[in-house]
Parts: C-alpha cells; sequence; structure tokens
C-alpha cells in the first residue's frame, strides 16, 4: 500500500504526532475503501452504521421520555395539576387531527374519513380500470374473431355458389 503525506514536518513532537495520525487514517481508509469498493459503497456502509448506531443509542432514551410523566400547564404557565406523558399528548394531538372536519360546510368529513375515502376511491379505480381493459381487449379478440368468421362464410358462399 503506497499514499503520500502532506505534513510539513518541522522537527518538533506536534508535527510527528499529526504525520503519525495523518498516515494512519490514510492507511485505514485504504483499507476500508478496498474492503467496501466504491466511495459510494462506503460513504452507504458508514452512512447505515451511523443510523443504526444513532437509532441503537437513542431508542431507550426515547421510549424512556415518552412515558416520562410531567405536569401540564396553561398557557400563562402555571400548573393545571394534570399530569400526562409525551406518549398521551402525542396521541391526543394525532387523534386531534384526524378527527378535525374539512370541506364545505354541507359535506364536512373528518380528515381521516377522507383519507379512506380517497384511498379507497384510488383502489376502486386502479381495479376498475384493469377490469375495463382486460374486458375491452376479449371484446375486441372476439369481434375480430367473429368478424374472420363472417368473411370467411361469406367468400365460401361466393365460392360455392
Amino acid at each position: 500500500m503506497k499514499f503520500e503525506l502532506e505534513v510539513c514536518y518541522t522537527g518538533d513532537a506536534e508535527s510527528i504526532d499529526e504525520a503519525v495520525i495523518l498516515a494512519a487514517g490514510k492507511a485505514l481508509a485504504n483499507i476500508i475503501y478496498d474492503s467496501v469498493g466504491t466511495k459510494a459503497a462506503l460513504a452507504r456502509s458508514l452512512r447505515d452504521e451511523g443510523v443504526e448506531t444513532v437509532r441503537r443509542e437513542m431508542e431507550p432514551i426515547v421510549r424512556a421520555a415518552l412515558d416520562e410523566p410531567f405536569p401540564v400547564s396553561n398557557v400563562y404557565g402555571e400548573p393545571t395539576g394534570r399530569v400526562v406523558s409525551l406518549r398521551e399528548l402525542i396521541m391526543a394531538e394525532a387523534k386531534g387531527w384526524l378527527e378535525k372536519k374539512e370541506g364545505p360546510f354541507d359535506r364536512q368529513q373528518t380528515r381521516l374519513q377522507k383519507f379512506i375515502s380517497e384511498s379507497v376511491n384510488q383502489v376502486i379505480k386502479r381495479e376498475l380500470t384493469e377490469a375495463l381493459t382486460a374486458a375491452r381487449a376479449e371484446v375486441t379478440a372476439a369481434v375480430k374473431n367473429k368478424g374472420a368468421e363472417l368473411l370467411a362464410e361469406t367468400i365460401r358462399r361466393m365460392a360455392t355458389g
């Protein structure tokens, strides 16, 4: 393995330490790069490892924070006497958002109802489109076959008649 260092050696201990650290880092980078293959693969590998490390370290902290009770205060910061967890607040906020009504006065529906309705409509449209396309192909094939039969029968009659 060959690599060049761009360190100016001045003869003091700090520049030697710097050269050793840079050389070790460069050697390690070359070993990792050779085992991974490409810079993109190396970056992806390091990113994935970093994400997994953060997830592993943060999961117990987040779980504890979600279940830790704390006192609720009013808009002025005064305690109300009620104690809730962050999980309860998140659930209440999500429920409130899903149950909020939207749309024109005569056709209001909750966000959840709207989402379900739109999702069902998309699925039905997709399935109906597929079914109609298949039926159209069958009808077209049947019409072509019947037309070919009628044409063949007409030609036979004209030849014999």
